[in-house]
C-alpha cells in the first residue's frame, strides 16, 4: 500500500478579502499492491477540503479525489498544510499556500464553520462583513433558522443559550448582509453551527471574563495597544503597545537563523547532519506538541535536515525547570533526544510555553515569581544546549472555563501570564546581561529570545483577527486543550508562526 499525493503544494494567490477561491483539485492514488484506508484527515485553517468525512479505503491502482478552498481572513500571505492519515502507510500531507488582498466588492468574511457550541450553555459568534459601504445589516435567509435559544442581531452577532433540547449535530443557515450604498451591495453566505454535548467539569458559561477593576472584559495583549492593563502594565507583545520586536533585536534572531546548519553528533557542521527544535514546558505544551509533530512531520515544506522532539513533560512546571537540576532536564538529555536519534549538541531552537499549577497574589508582583522562571529556564536551555540558537516563549490560552472548576490555572492567571512573558524577552532587549545573548557584550547568558505565537484570546470575544477560544476547544478541566479540536488550534498557531515568522522561517522551511 503507497498512498501518493498528485502534488506537494497548493497555491491559492491574490484571492479578494470577503470571497473563496475557485477549488483545487487533489488526488490520493494508491501505486501499492494492497489496499490502504484513508482513515484521518486535518485541514488548517483558514483552508478548507471536501471529499473526504469518514475512512474510506483506497484498492491498488485506485484514487480518491479531494477539493481544496481557500478563504483570505487577512490581506498578505497565510500558510496551512492538509495531513493524511492511514491504516497502514505513513501519513503525508500537502503545504498550502495562500495569499489575500483587498476586498473589491461587498462580501463575508467568515469562515463557513463557525465555533462549535454547547448543549444548554451561552453561545457567541461574529459574522464580519468586508469592502462595500459600512455600516453593514444582517439577516437570515428565508426558510433559515438558527439552533433554539440563538439569534442573530442586525449587527452580525449571534448570542443566546442553546437549548438543552437541541440535538448533537451540525446545523447548516444562510446569512444575508447589506451595506449602506446608495446602490446597496449584498452579500451572502452558507454557514455551519455545530452542537456538542458538555462533558467534564469545566465551566461553560464563561465565555469571557472581566478584569478586575471593572474596566470590562479583558483584552488580549496584542490588542491593549499603549493602554495599561490594571494601571500597571502597558499592551503589546513588545515595548511601546506594540506588536513588532525591536529592530536591531530582531536583526540579531534573523542572522543566527540564517547560520544554522546541520551538524553531526558532537555538534560539528555536517552536511549529512541534524539540527533540532523542540518543546519545553508542562502538559499544556506537551499535548498540543504531539499534534505539532505530526502535522509537522507530514508537510512538505519541513526542511528534511530539522528533527523536532517534544521535549515537555506533564508535571514540569516553571519553578522545576528553573532548577538546572531537576530530572526533567534529564530526561529531555537522556531519554527524548536519544530517542530522536539525535543529541543535545545537535538542539538550535525551543519552543517555551510554561506556568506553575495554582497561581495566586495580585497584579503585577503575581507574575514576578514566573518572570524570574522563565529566566532560568532560558539560562539552563543555554547551559545544557550550547549550540542553541533561538527561543521562542508563548503563554497560556483562555482558561476562563476552568473558573470555578478547578484551581490548575484559571483566569486572570492565564491571561496574566503573557505579560511575565513579554517582560522576559523586554529584559534581553533592554540589555540585562542575565539574559545576554550577543557574544560582543559579554558572556553570553541565554538564547535569542522572542514571542512565538500568542494564542490568549477572552472566551468567545473575537480579538482582532478573529481568533476565539469556545468550551468544547479546552479539555474537562477547562485549562489544556482539548483532544483534537484544541490541540489541533494551538498545533495550527504555531505551524503558521515557524512557516512565516522572519527568524524561524529561514531554518524551518527547506530552500
Amino acid at each position: 500500500a503507497i498512498p501518493s499525493l498528485s502534488t506537494t503544494s497548493l497555491s491559492f494567490l491574490n484571492q479578494p478579502l470577503g470571497t473563496s477561491s475557485k477549488p483545487q483539485m487533489l488526488t490520493i492514488t494508491n501505486t501499492g499492491t494492497s489496499p490502504v484506508s484513508l482513515t484521518n484527515v486535518v485541514v488548517t485553517y483558514p483552508f478548507a477540503q471536501s471529499g473526504w468525512t469518514t475512512t474510506k479505503s483506497i484498492g491498488p491502482g485506485s484514487s480518491i479525489k479531494l477539493t481544496i478552498g481557500y478563504l483570505p481572513t487577512a490581506v498578505g500571505s497565510q500558510t496551512g498544510l492538509i495531513s493524511f492519515t492511514y491504516d497502514v502507510a505513513p501519513p503525508n500531507g500537502v503545504s498550502l499556500w495562500g495569499s489575500g488582498t483587498s476586498a473589491t466588492a461587498l462580501g463575508i468574511n467568515t469562515y463557513p464553520t463557525l465555533p462549535p457550541g454547547t448543549q444548554n450553555y451561552p453561545y457567541q459568534a461574529n459574522l464580519f462583513a468586508i469592502g462595500g459601504t459600512p455600516p453593514y445589516t444582517w439577516t437570515l435567509a428565508t426558510g433559515s433558522v438558527l439552533p433554539t435559544g440563538l439569534t442573530l442581531s442586525s449587527s452580525g452577532l449571534i448570542t443566546g443559550s442553546i437549548a438543552s433540547t437541541v440535538g448533537v449535530a451540525n446545523y447548516t443557515f444562510t446569512a444575508h448582509v447589506t451595506d449602506s450604498a446608495s446602490v446597496q451591495g449584498k452579500a451572502s453566505k452558507l454557514f455551519t453551527l455545530p452542537v456538542t454535548a458538555y462533558s467534564g467539569y469545566k465551566n461553560c458559561n464563561n465565555i469571557s471574563v472581566n478584569a478586575g477593576d471593572g474596566s470590562g472584559p479583558l483584552v488580549p495583549i496584542n490588542d491593549l495597544g499603549t493602554n495599561l492593563y490594571l494601571g500597571a502594565e502597558e499592551g503589546g507583545l513588545y515595548a511601546n503597545g506594540s506588536n513588532v520586536d525591536d529592530p536591531g533585536h530582531d536583526a540579531f534572531g534573523q542572522s543566527s537563523a540564517a547560520a544554522i546548519v546541520p551538524l553531526d553528533a558532537n555538534g560539528n557542521y555536517s552536511p549529512t547532519g541534524k539540527y533540532v527544535f523542540m518543546s519545553i514546558g508542562l502538559s499544556i505544551a506537551q499535548q498540543p506538541f504531539f499534534e505539532f509533530l505530526a502535522l509537522a512531520n507530514t508537510d512538505p515544506s519541513k526542511n528534511s535536515n530539522l528533527v523536532i522532539v517534544n521535549g515537555a513533560t506533564g508535571g514540569a512546571t516553571a519553578a522545576l525547570l528553573a532548577s538546572p537540576t531537576n530530572n526533567f532536564w534529564n530526561a529531555i538529555t537522556y531519554d527524548y533526544l536519544p530517542n530522536a536519534g539525535v543529541t543535545p549538541l545537535q538542539v538550535v531552537g525551543a519552543w517555551i510555553l510554561d506556568v506553575d499549577g495554582g497561581p495566586g497574589g495580585t497584579f503585577p508582583h503575581d507574575m514576578d515569581s514566573l518572570q524570574s522562571q522563565l529566566q532560568s529556564i532560558a539560562q539552563n536551555l543555554q547551559s545544557k544546549f550550547p549550540n542553541i540558537k533561538l527561543a521562542y516563549y508563548s503563554s497560556m490560552n483562555y482558561t476562563g472555563y476552568s473558573d470555578g472548576a478547578t484551581t490548575l490555572n484559571p483566569e486572570p492567571w492565564g491571561y496574566e501570564s503573557g505579560f511575565a512573558v513579554k517582560n522576559v524577552i523586554q529584559d534581553q532587549i533592554g540589555g540585562d546581561p542575565a539574559m545576554n545573548f550577543d557574544p560582543s557584550k559579554g558572556t553570553v547568558a541565554a538564547p535569542w529570545v522572542a514571542w512565538g505565537p500568542y494564542y490568549w484570546a477572552n472566551g468567545m470575544i473575537p480579538r482582532s483577527d478573529g481568533l476565539t477560544w469556545v468550551c468544547q476547544e479546552l479539555s474537562v478541566d477547562g485549562t489544556h486543550p482539548s483532544d483534537p479540536l484544541g490541540r489541533i488550534k494551538v498545533s495550527m498557531e504555531l505551524l503558521n508562526f515557524l512557516k512565516t515568522d522572519d527568524t524561524a522561517s529561514k531554518w524551518f522551511l527547506a530552500h
